[in-house]
């Protein structure tokens, strides 16, 4: 790869995106010059964390970009980075964080937290927006989160994206817990906003959805939630994900 220029192609959904882009610094280092497509909401958070690469939103299919890109040499798929830089557990670096969340916004948001009352601020999500087929029974209800909500010194934040407002009412009036949701936020769409909001937080208690994949990417301490088994991305560890040191598995 030394005098090629490769294209990182996007697959999957948001949080694999997330979670395949820990190898990014890997590969471009060793290219001459690294483009990587994505989600277009994932690419102002991509193109601040990458800044070397050049960085292209497209949604999924649109190859029209490519008429303009650089001159493409070789290619890879996102996923299949971790065969080359992955192929141990002891391969994963450990380090923090790969995302960078805009300073600026961060501090909007942290100044917004502070009105809040005195606390550990801890964000919530407990599933993801899609729980066809199978996929419900890696999630709980946020009506299950009884012995959660009774933590004394914690405000609650939703981080949870999508419609969730009535799941949010029933959890508020079932356990007298006031949780915070920011209404001028979109939380599914507004991706490098999101991002600030998250890395404001004490602590992230997430489902494994791309809510907890951000916190981990961004070096937040997280609590992810699994149902019983073993997830893939866990690598065979029962405690902790190998590609996020921050987060811890329950």
């Amino acid at each position: 790869l030394e005098n090629k220029t490769i294209l990182i192609y996007a697959e999957q959904g948001l949080g694999d995106e997330i979670l395949f882009a820990s190898c990014f610094a890997d590969i471009i280092t060793k290219a001459r010059h690294c483009v990587i497509e994505c989600a277009p909401r994932l690419a102002p958070l991509f193109s601040r964390s990458f800044p070397s690469a050049t960085v292209q939103g497209a949604e999924r299919g649109d190859i029209n970009w490519l008429f303009n890109a650089p001159k493409i040499d070789v290619q890879i798929a996102a996923g299949s980075l971790p065969r080359f830089f992955r192929p141990t557990l002891e391969s994963f670096p450990d380090k923090p964080s790969y995302l960078v969340a805009n300073s600026q916004r961060t501090e909007y948001w942290r100044s917004r937290l502070a009105l809040l009352r005195p606390g550990l601020k801890v964000g919530i999500c407990w599933r993801s927006g899609l729980t066809r087929g199978e996929r419900h029974k890696f999630y709980s209800e946020l009506t299950q989160w009884g012995e959660i909500f009774k933590s004394p010194g914690v405000h609650f934040i939703n981080l949870q994206y999508g419609e969730c407002i009535e799941e949010l009412r029933e959890a508020e009036d079932k356990f007298g817990v006031t949780i915070t949701t920011f209404p001028d936020l979109d939380l599914r769409n507004e991706i490098d906003e999101s991002a600030a909001l998250t890395a404001c937080m004490n602590i992230v208690i997430s489902a494994s959805t791309a809510v907890c994949e951000m916190a981990g990417a961004l070096g937040v301490e997280s609590y992810r939630i699994d149902p019983h088994g073993v997830l893939w991305d866990t690598l065979g560890c029962t405690d902790r994900i190998p590609w996020h040191p921050s987060i811890r598995l329950f």
